[in-house]
């Protein structure tokens, strides 16, 4: 009988839509994903890290941004200060998310007063994770530093307004990003943002020019990429993490999507 190699969940909390916690050295970590997003601060030392297939060796100043599309792993780690924020797509507004995944960028190395911004701003939520009435307050502390992530990554991003009338669509969005591995139904999703099916479908093709099923096959197809160039899972294991039921589903999918199979993909590390 196969059994299955998983990427490792992290722990989180599912009564919380935030988790800020501080980690130091240790000695590394096995390659895993998340459902969540996360934020990680390297505020000191020195960390080696391998984020989807691309290995980075970098020091304080450092903010990495994982979404459930992505999966690393700690190969070396001395002497670093990591502040890590886990948080849910529904922590924060869904426009404030979805321009912050648009940008497109996991690593970036905010100018030194910015960065020290964003640090003072980890503490304040530090001292706030344990309030009963502190939620309002730790959305918008954690907004804030995604805020300033993308003025320096992308100014025009930053200051971008939303382009749809209806946040709902928005939120329907982040919750696939949040789900795909899940395969979600149509109607699933609607129900999450409180949508009618029929206009949810309708709507959902007017903002992003694409049907329900065309969205989320694509988020399914370019995850599964990643993990056949970066790592060395079997394809059986592949399909399984993208929620395939099949192998010959997952393959004739992505071939489909790419123009080639997932095996020959991985011989040719295109």
């Amino acid at each position: 009988m196969h059994t299955k190699t998983r990427l490792a969940e992290s722990e989180f909390d599912k009564n919380k839509d935030i988790s800020v916690r501080i980690s130091r050295a240790f000695p590394g970590s096995t390659l895993h994903g998340h459902d969540f997003y996360e934020l990680e601060i390297v505020a000191g030392g020195q960390v080696k890290t391998v984020l989807n297939g691309k290995e980075y060796t970098v020091g304080c100043g450092t903010v990495f941004f994982l979404s459930p599309a992505d999966f690393h792993e700690y190969k070396y780690e001395s002497g670093f200060d990591l502040y890590n924020i886990q948080f849910t797509s529904e922590a924060v507004s869904s426009s404030v998310l979805e321009r912050l995944i648009d940008i497109g960028a996991n690593k970036f190395t905010p100018p030194s007063d910015r960065f020290d911004e964003i640090c003072s701003l980890f503490f304040v939520m530090r001292g706030r994770i344990n309030g009963a009435e502190d939620d309002e307050i730790l959305t918008r502390l954690l907004e804030s530093i995604i805020l300033i992530l993308m003025k320096e990554a992308n100014p025009a991003c930053a200051l971008k307004t939303s382009g749809t009338p209806d946040e709902s669509i928005q939120r329907a969005m982040m919750y696939i990003h949040s789900h795909f591995k899940e395969t979600p139904l149509l109607s699933e999703v609607a129900e999450a943002v409180h949508l009618n099916p029929n206009y949810f479908c309708t709507k959902f093709h007017e903002y992003t020019g694409k049907t329900y099923k065309e969205y989320l096959r694509g988020i399914k197809l370019r995850y599964a990429r990643r993990l056949i160039i970066a790592t060395s899972l079997p394809m059986i294991d592949i399909a399984e993490t993208c929620g395939y039921l099949t192998q010959s589903h997952f393959n004739r999918e992505f071939k489909e999507h790419y123009g080639t199979s997932p095996f020959a993909m991985r011989k040719n590390k295109k």
